[in-house]
């Protein structure tokens, strides 16, 4: 696989001897890039320059072929942080949408972890496997079609992660599903779905949960006229994060 950027455009193909990538920028040929050191600067056949580079996670991530919207990077990386979530995690997410999230989970569990991602919707399921098949992580996920909040069978996750519109009604599974002192996470775009969700957690064996908002801003930096970018990755969901604590009923 290599990442190419055409002038500020990135494509992720997949490499072939002998086969030709087209864009309206101009073609390359694939033969150009194979061998070649990685950030090795090429042209097109319209002389329009061009980087190969092998791609990251994150270029994997932001190149899925949607179906739903995605979790971005910038939420990512906190929720990997604050959840502790490295090789070996036993990892559940609910609402696997285009595989985004999925993909990111199974890149930091791997080598000797596992994520089991839930989706209701089998053709978003099946778009996610092929996103999770492009970036060669398939054999970390275990992808089911199923609803949460009708119960979850497997037990003893270390963390889990939910992108539903109705996390409140999964939260007696999600108990019983995680290990005690596990993190769970839940993301949402609305106040007033964070409000119920934190209102109905605490009815549960959870710490009184964090509830965050990530906003990036990128900077233009040129001599003698540095300023913010005009555009920036504002709002995009709410991060509710918690832990587990023990509780000798067992709910």
């Amino acid at each position: 696989m290599a990442l190419v950027r055409i002038i500020k455009k990135d494509f992720i193909i997949r490499l072939e001897k002998g086969a030709i990538f087209h864009t309206n920028k101009g073609y390359i040929c694939h033969d150009d890039i194979i061998g070649k050191p990685e950030g090795v600067k090429l042209f097109t056949s319209l002389n329009k320059p061009t980087w190969a580079f092998r791609p990251l996670i994150s270029d994997f991530l932001m190149n899925v072929k949607r179906v739903t919207t995605i979790t971005y990077p910038k939420d990512l990386g906190y929720l990997i942080f604050k959840m502790g979530i490295n090789s070996g995690k036993k990892v559940l997410e609910a609402g696997t949408g285009s595989g985004a999230l999925t993909m990111a989970l199974a890149y930091y569990v791997s080598p000797d972890g596992k994520v089991c991602s839930y989706e209701k919707r089998p053709e978003f399921s099946e778009k996610a496997r092929e996103n999770i098949s492009r970036a060669c992580l398939e054999d970390l996920v275990e992808l089911k079609v199923g609803d949460i909040s009708r119960g979850i069978p497997e037990r003893d996750f270390d963390c889990c992660i939910l992108d539903l519109p109705e996390p409140w009604k999964c939260l007696k599974s999600v108990t019983r599903a995680l290990k005690s002192g596990g993190s769970l996470a839940i993301f949402l775009p609305s106040v007033n779905q964070v409000e119920r969700t934190v209102v109905k957690m605490l009815e549960f064996p959870f710490l009184k949960p964090e509830v965050v908002e990530v906003l990036i801003r990128k900077w233009d930096v040129k001599k003698n006229a540095t300023r913010p970018d005009f555009q920036m990755i504002g709002h995009t969901g709410f991060l509710v994060i918690t832990r587990k604590i023990f509780d000798e009923s067992g709910v």
